[in-house]
Parts: C-alpha cells; sequence; structure tokens
C-alpha cells in the first residue's frame, strides 16, 4: 500500500503489508462450488465457500518469525514511554490518560450477534495472557475507534458489539496443541472442537505466535444486500499474530464481516480494494494497480470514497444501495457519530544510512479547545528515537541494520481521540564503502600508579562529520617497552558515535582504537595516545 498517515494501531499494516480475503465474487447472488480462485476454502457452510488467502509480505520492518517482547509491544503501541500518553484538559487543568479508551458497552454485554475477542498460544509456547491481555482490550477499542470515526464520514456511528463483562471486553484465553498455530486450518479446527463455533459469533484471535503468519481472515463470497448474506452470520475467524499486533486487527475483523467483494467498484478481486488510501486496499495477490483516490485522508479510513463496501449514511446510494455493505452489519452497534479526530502529518526522509541519526517532525491540526500530545514509535525493534514525544524528533538505526522500516507518530488530544501518520524508509547500501574516521582521547596525560582515567573514543563519517551510531569498535593498548597490541574492552558507538571505557593501567600504556565494518561503513584506526603511569 502507499506511505501516507495512519493509527498507530494500524500503521504497517496499511503501510505495506498483508491481507486475506475472498477472490472474485458474484455480484447478485452467493458464490456457490468451492472455489476461491487462488484462496484456500476453509468451510463449505450452507454451501457456500469461505475464503482465506495465503501470507503475503509483513509490515516494513517486522519479523514474523520473531515474537515481540510485551516491552516492545507497549512500545509499539504507545511509543517510548510505553505507556497510554497523559493529555492536560482544556477545562479542569487536570491531565488524563487515554488507556481508557475501550470498546463500546452494548446491552448485556452477549446476546445477540458479538465479536469475541480470544488469546490463543500452542502448548509449547509460554503463556502472556495476563501480561498481554490489556494490550489486546487495546488493540480491540483501536479497531472499534476506528470503524467508528469512519462512519462518521458519513454522518453516522457504528462500534463494534464485542463480547464484554461489565462493560469490559472480554477475552478468553485459549491454549491449542503444539501444532495448533502452525497453519490457520489447525488453529480454527481446534477452536471449533473446543466450543468456539457459535453462529452469532465472530472470532477475533490474537494469536501468540510468530510462525510466519502476520493476519489471515474469512470472507464470504456473498455480496447480496439483504440481511441473510452469509457475512452476517457466523462463525467465522480471523487471525492476527504476535508479531502483527495493533497492525492488522481492522483489516482482518472487517473481512470477517464481508469486505470487500470482488463486485464492488474498486475491488482488486481478490478481497482487497485498489482506491487509496484505505484500510482494506494494498497490492494483493492479483497483482492489482493502485488508484489514489483519497490521497488527504489517513490510510486508516476504512472505504476512502463510501463506495465499496462501507457507508453508515442510511441513503447510501450506488454499488451500496444494491449491494452488501458492512456498515449494515448485525455485528456492528448504530451510534451517533464521533467528534472530529485531529489530523497529522510527518515529514521524514525516504531513506538513509543506518548508523546515521536523521531529523522527522510531525505537523497537527487540532479542533479548537483542545490540547494534545505527541508520541513516536519504530515498526522496528533496533531503531530509535532520540526522545519518545515532541513535534521534532531525531530517529536511527544502528550501523548493523538493513533494510526498511516504518516511523510512527501518534497525536491524541484532551477529548481522547487520536490519528497517526507513519512514513515508510529504505537503510541505503552504497555501490562503495563509505569511509569512517575514529578518534581516541584520553581524560589525563599522566596518572599515578593505581589511579585511572576515562578514554574517551569516537567514530564519524569522513564525509560530513556525523555520529556513526551502532557500531561496535575495540580499544587496543600496548604497553611501553612492547611491541605488541591487545584488545582492551569491545564498546558499541552510542548517540553521538561516542563511547567511554576506564582505564587503570599499571605501566605507561599507548591506546588505540578500531572500528568495526558494515556493508555501509569502512573500518578505520586512530592514531595511538599516550597514558604515562608515574
Amino acid at each position: 500500500m502507499s506511505d501516507p498517515s495512519s493509527r498507530p494501531f494500524a500503521v504497517a499494516l496499511f503501510a505495506a503489508v498483508i491481507a486475506f480475503g475472498s477472490a472474485s465474487l458474484a455480484s447478485k447472488a452467493p458464490a456457490t462450488g468451492t472455489s476461491c480462485d487462488g484462496a484456500f476454502v476453509t468451510d463449505i457452510r450452507g454451501g457456500v465457500p469461505v475464503c482465506v488467502h495465503a501470507s503475503e509480505r509483513p509490515p516494513a520492518g517486522v519479523d514474523l518469525r520473531r515474537r515481540p517482547t510485551i516491552d516492545e509491544l507497549r512500545e509499539r503501541r504507545y511509543g517510548k514511554s510505553k505507556r497510554a500518553p497523559e493529555v492536560e484538559a482544556t477545562e479542569s487543568g487536570q491531565s488524563f490518560s487515554t488507556a481508557a479508551n475501550s470498546v463500546a458497552c452494548v446491552g448485556d454485554g452477549s446476546a445477540g450477534n458479538r465479536v469475541q475477542a480470544i488469546y490463543a498460544r500452542a502448548s509449547n509456547v509460554p503463556d502472556r495472557f495476563s501480561s498481554v491481555v490489556g494490550l489486546i482490550r487495546q488493540y480491540a477499542a483501536d479497531a472499534d475507534y476506528q470503524i467508528n470515526l469512519s462512519a462518521g464520514q458519513s454522518g453516522e456511528g457504528r462500534r463494534v458489539r464485542f463480547v464484554t463483562e461489565s462493560c469490559v471486553l472480554s477475552v478468553a484465553s485459549v491454549t491449542l496443541s503444539a501444532a495448533g498455530d502452525d497453519s490457520f486450518s489447525a488453529t480454527r479446527s481446534e477452536m471449533v472442537a473446543k466450543g468456539f463455533n457459535r453462529s452469532d459469533r465472530k472470532y477475533l484471535i490474537w494469536m501468540d505466535a510468530s510462525v510466519g503468519i502476520c493476519g489471515l481472515g474469512e470472507l464470504y463470497g456473498d455480496d447480496r444486500a439483504t440481511d441473510d448474506n452469509y457475512n452476517n452470520g457466523g462463525p467465522s475467524y480471523a487471525r492476527v499474530d504476535a508479531p502483527c499486533w495493533a497492525y492488522a486487527e481492522a483489516h482482518e475483523l472487517l473481512h470477517t464481516l464481508g469486505a470487500v467483494q470482488g463486485s464492488a467498484p474498486n475491488s482488486s478481486g481478490a478481497g482487497h480494494c485498489i482506491d487509496e488510501n484505505d484500510t482494506m486496499c494494498y497490492t494483493d495477490s492479483s497483482g492489482s494497480a493502485m488508484t489514489s483516490s483519497c490521497p488527504s485522508l489517513p490510510s486508516w479510513q476504512v472505504d476512502c470514497s463510501l463506495d465499496d463496501y462501507f457507508n453508515a449514511s442510511s441513503s447510501a446510494t450506488g454499488y451500496l444501495a444494491t449491494h452488501w455493505n458492512v456498515a449494515r452489519s448485525s455485528f456492528l452497534e448504530g451510534a451517533p457519530p464521533p467528534p472530529p479526530p485531529p489530523a497529522i502529518s510527518v515529514v521524514a526522509p525516504a531513506a538513509f544510512y543506518a548508523g546515521n541519526a536523521v531529523a522527522v517532525s510531525a505537523s497537527v491540526v487540532i479542533p479548537a479547545g483542545r490540547t494534545y500530545s505527541i508520541a513516536w514509535s519504530s515498526s522496528r525493534t533496533d531503531c530509535k528515537f532520540f526522545v519518545g514525544s515532541g513535534a521534532t524528533n531525531t530517529f536511527y538505526c544502528p550501523a548493523t541494520s538493513a533494510g526498511a522500516g516504518q516511523v510512527t507518530a501518534v497525536v491524541t488530544d484532551s477529548l481522547g481521540m487520536s490519528s497517526s501518520a507513519s512514513r515508510t524508509y529504505k537503510l541505503l547500501i552504497p555501490s562503495k564503502r563509505r569511509t569512517t574516521v575514529a578518534t581516541v582521547g584520553l581524560s589525563k596525560k599522566t596518572i599515578s600508579k593505581g589511579k585511572s582515567a576515562k578514554l574517551t573514543g569516537k567514530l564519524v563519517a569522513k564525509s560530513n562529520g556525523k555520529a556513526i551510531i551502532g557500531m561496535k569498535v575495540s580499544v587496543y593498548y600496548r604497553r611501553a617497552g612492547s611491541s605488541v597490541w591487545k584488545v582492551a574492552a569491545t564498546r558499541t558507538t552510542g548517540k553521538t558515535g561516542k563511547f567511554t571505557l576506564t582505564v587503570k593501567p599499571s605501566k605507561t600504556t599507548y591506546y588505540m582504537l578500531v572500528s568495526w565494518y558494515t556493508k555501509t561503513w569502512k573500518s578505520d584506526q586512530s592514531s595511538a595516545k599516550k597514558l604515562a603511569v608515574k
């Protein structure tokens, strides 16, 4: 998908990610037979195939074979602070935490069609339920918020009818067999066997696994504009694996609600759309070319032109007046239109060298009378910001990094409304390694025996003097009277390209610095510095 702004809980999904759905679908009747046109069939229900596409690429910088730590998940969602931002209220002057953002409290929390949240893991994967249940509640609230804000574009609101207990999201904890997380079909089969197969439920599963899957969601090939549309019932299943938590929930949930039918005006023909910016649009397995119909909208927007699969207006016209409209789903609840959210855009370089810090900035448009805060996060766990908040920031990837990634800025205002913007970047690899300059200094020229001195090393790019961050360097020493250099220590350069080391030689010693090298940077050797010992 093209780059544009997005919410933090959806950014990588919307910037360049994987999604799944049905292939070409009938225009006025449910599909028949067992073909999914390249997708695999998970089930035949009522004579209609339920289709899911195979996995495609993950968000930039996300490793589908690595399970993120709890701290990394918190930082991904909340930024460097790893907690929901506190924003100064405009009237009371007090602060509050937006962590209270929650799903809708509808009826008794159980009756009728509902979306059941599930934390699942294989029996050979450590149980992290108690540590992540709060995050899962936030992810669910994020998906609900995204759908509700999008409904506001047509003058109404829509809330997801999640299963709740005492108005708090109910999250079932399920342990599968050791092979239960190996594939979507295995997960679905075991869920059915455990009783998660109610006809009035959609099951949104947060799978604590890292087996090469980002997200998967079932979709019926049925575009009829009637309440008996197969997408308007259950059971249906969506799975989001840990590497893509906070990125894929709304997208996969919308698949289970019926997005995007092959007959839609801007359908890719493979369960998605092509008119960016839109949470369901991206270059999928169909290879369909993207268009830019809504460039000013954030990419978390649901149905950018309100013409393919979601329009909350009771007077929707065009295609959605005669075909399945997800906004009519009985798994969504009507609501008043939400207040307008703040808007944010991000300026960041599209490419830079690993090891060099770069400037990033965010511009915010905020509704009158509200205050706000900005938090930054990265899709890569190895790349960091100098500070966690503010309109301007500095970002870097260590010198050993390679590939691509994504930076995200989230604005949260004093009503708890938020929005985000993201930019994808590439780490450059030059045709020839770039020259570096290593230097070493000592805090003293002479010390008494038994005393110490501080050694400071520094590594910069020769071309512009920029610090090289995250490069390993070795400190060598040679005692007076000897011709042999030995390694005293190996360190990694920090944000300024520097590091420090305390040395305590027993006799006069010479020190020098030798930097390591990568595909981007050459090695360099400093001149020697003498530390005399009385």
